[in-house]
């Protein structure tokens, strides 16, 4: 047996993920399992860390890619290689995979707020031109308010020439014209 196939005969675990979560106390996640089954039915089992936002079908896609590239390596010739390099280009994708959700919900939020922003200012625009609209209303009103009370102060004063009403139905007279 070489000395590079040692472990090939026994089942391997790499219980402790790659990456310490205090150096990355952004990062918000777990650890997921991974369990990949070799010749002679023996298993590797590798425990990478993935953020929580982290769909399960998504970290179980990418270990799988992920193994198979390994696994089709020739310069990967033991278990023990290939556990090691599976979970650290694994948990290298997952972190990336982290900080880019990280990043588009931050340029989400940002753009979120700066259409906020747009819409308050479409909003404050909206109201000042309403309140421009009611002020030009009101003026106007009074406007032609005084223009009614002109009219009414330029009109001939009738109460200076006499009028005389007959009430009475005798005193009409019937007047014929040839």
């Amino acid at each position: 047996m070489k000395k590079c196939d040692l472990f090939q005969s026994q089942n391997l675990r790499y219980i402790t993920p790659i990456i310490n979560i205090c150096k990355y106390p952004q990062f918000q996640g777990s650890v997921k399992s991974m369990k990949k089954i070799t010749y002679k039915r023996k298993h590797i089992t590798i425990w990478v860390l993935a953020s929580s936002t982290t769909k399960d079908s998504l970290i179980t896609q990418e270990a799988l890619k992920t193994w198979n590239y390994i696994y089709r390596q020739k310069a990967f010739k033991s278990n023990v290689q290939r556990g090691v390099h599976w979970q650290t280009i694994l948990q290298n994708y997952l972190l990336k995979h982290a900080f880019n959700e990280k990043q588009e919900e931050e340029n989400c939020l940002q753009k979120e707020k700066e259409e906020n922003r747009k819409m308050g200012e479409h909003q404050k625009k909206t109201n000042h031109t309403e309140q421009q609209k009611k002020v030009e209303q009101i003026k106007q009103q009074k406007i032609d308010f005084i223009q009614q009370t002109i009219k009414i102060k330029l009109e001939p004063n009738t109460t200076l020439t006499e009028i005389t009403t007959n009430d009475d139905e005798d005193s009409i007279e019937m007047i014929t014209i040839d």
